[in-house]
């Protein structure tokens, strides 16, 4: 997979696939430790902006 065209399908489900993000240049998955976690009840909810805006 080299890259997505206008019509392509976003999502990648397949392992083969979760590589190449381990390796790409733009794009780096997260390792969310879970047993990190700290719940804060004064956190606020996040609020995106542009989320809904077509990038060019």
């Amino acid at each position: 997979m080299t890259g997505f065209s206008e019509s392509s399908e976003r999502s990648m489900t397949r392992a083969e696939d979760l590589t190449i993000c381990k390796h790409g240049k733009r794009q780096s998955p997260i390792n969310i430790a879970t047993d990190a976690l700290i719940f804060d009840l004064s956190l606020q909810p996040v609020k995106l902006h542009g989320a809904n805006q077509q990038a060019s």
